[in-house]
């Protein structure tokens, strides 16, 4: 497994070239939209809550959720969003912060494989197939990318 880190970081690299167009998309997702303004709302009053938030000006969400709570997770999405939020760096760019979670995913497949390669004492190296084929799985992942 010599070669281990090197097959991961271009995976990692191969995931990170096929996200790049979704910089320049619109990201106007009911969750996004939510999870940007709950940081926003968060960085302003020092509250995790979406209480006076001006996401309730937005008419869709106005009517959505006027009669009921709107759930908030715990912090860590918005904990990573917040950097782009705090900087008032464009929202567009903060899909970065979503990116995370599928490196992360493509970081934990390789584990495992690495760990199933050496409790199984197979004499495979990172650069067979059978060991980069789901990585490349992962990461081309349609529904993560």
């Amino acid at each position: 497994m010599q070669y281990f880190w090197a097959v991961v970081l271009l995976i990692i690299g191969f995931s990170i070239l096929l996200k790049l167009p979704t910089l320049n998309l619109r990201h106007e997702e009911g969750d996004e939209v939510r999870f940007w303004y709950l940081t926003k709302n968060w960085i302003a009053t020092e509250h995790y809550t979406l209480q006076g938030s001006p996401i309730f000006n937005i008419p869709t969400f106005k009517a959505h959720y006027a009669y009921r709570e709107i759930p908030v997770h715990p912090p860590l999405f918005p904990a990573v969003l917040r950097p782009f939020a705090q900087y008032e760096r464009i929202p567009h760019h903060a899909v970065m912060a979503s990116w995370l979670g599928h490196l992360l995913a493509i970081f934990a497949v390789a584990l495992i494989g690495r760990y199933l390669i050496h409790d199984h004492n197979l004499s495979l190296s990172a650069l067979s197939p059978l060991f980069w084929l789901p990585l490349l799985g992962i990461a081309t992942d349609p529904i993560m990318t």
